[in-house]
């Protein structure tokens, strides 16, 4: 499946969006809703009493937003601040909304189809444009330059704790890593099949998302192939880690959002129309 063909389908953003926000809950205690009165006798001619509901479960969160997007694809929370933002392929433009999820501006300049993005701890952002063939640098102030160039067709970025930028070379069939001035430091081939996206966990294992094979595959951070991490997707196109390190796949062919422990057991799966783009903020 090409990335154009996949843009037809992108009608429901909203639902991703809101799922998004509140994905860092999905494993959370479930909300337990009760009534008072529990049971009602309605008698002709007399005003029936509104029910008082009662939560003792977990919190009820809800967010969306109703601004138009056109091809959405990545998505990052910026850890400084919590701001949501979301690459327009299609736009081509980076849009950002609060935490909670109220529209606020674009970000950056000059993209031809930004994908994925990324943000460092000083928040930095760093978007991948596969048509540009280059990974744009967007300093705080809103400053956009080119980073890294001469890539073929990178769709997905990653970023460790120290800063590194891992990017998914898609069409060379590549997992490359630079430091945060641009430097290349290491490349990934081994097990490499169309990989469109890419993260960093908390030891400093590498997750390529691969298209090709339809699996995700782990390496250490000396780039040493160490396994098929999980595999049985259909054109998968998003990948997000968390702090414990539970891998989350958005699996688009397939509807679902898969999500995995550290050792690569799947834990649930949730039910979303084409998931392109996945983000986990710190809480």
């Amino acid at each position: 499946m090409t990335k154009n063909m996949v843009k037809i389908y992108l009608k429901y953003f909203l639902l991703i969006l809101g799922f998004l926000w509140c994905f860092q809950k999905a494993l959370a205690q479930a909300p337990n809703i009760s009534y008072s009165p529990s049971t009602n006798a309605y008698q002709v001619g007399v005003a029936i009493t509104a029910l008082v509901p009662t939560n003792t479960g977990g919190a009820i969160n809800s967010a969306t937003s109703s601004t138009s997007v056109s091809g959405p694809s990545g998505m990052a929370v910026n850890p400084v601040n919590s701001d949501v933002y979301v690459t327009e392929y299609g736009g081509p433009t980076v849009t950002y909304y609060t935490s909670t999820l109220t529209y606020v501006n674009t970000l950056g300049t000059g993209y031809s189809n930004p994908d994925g993005i990324a943000f460092d701890a000083s928040g930095n952002a760093y978007v991948a444009d596969p048509s540009a063939n280059k990974i744009f640098k967007v300093t705080p102030g809103n400053v956009t330059s080119p980073l890294i160039t001469g890539l073929n067709k990178p769709y997905g970025i990653g970023i460790d704790g120290s800063g590194n930028l891992y990017v998914a070379n898609t069409s060379s069939n590549q997992i490359l890593k630079y430091s945060s001035a641009g430097a290349l430091l290491l490349t990934i081939t081994s097990n490499v099949s169309t990989p469109v996206d890419v993260r960093v966990d908390g030891s400093g294992n590498i997750y390529s998302l691969n298209q090709g094979t339809n699996n995700v595959t782990k390496y250490n951070s000396a780039g040493t192939y160490q396994s098929i991490f999980a595999s049985g997707f259909n054109g998968p196109w998003a990948i997000a880690v968390d702090a414990s390190n539970n891998v989350y796949v958005g699996d688009s062919g397939n509807n679902l959002i898969d999500i995995y422990n550290s050792s690569g057991t799947l834990q649930s799966t949730k039910s979303v129309t084409d998931p392109e783009g996945l983000a986990v903020d710190a809480g």
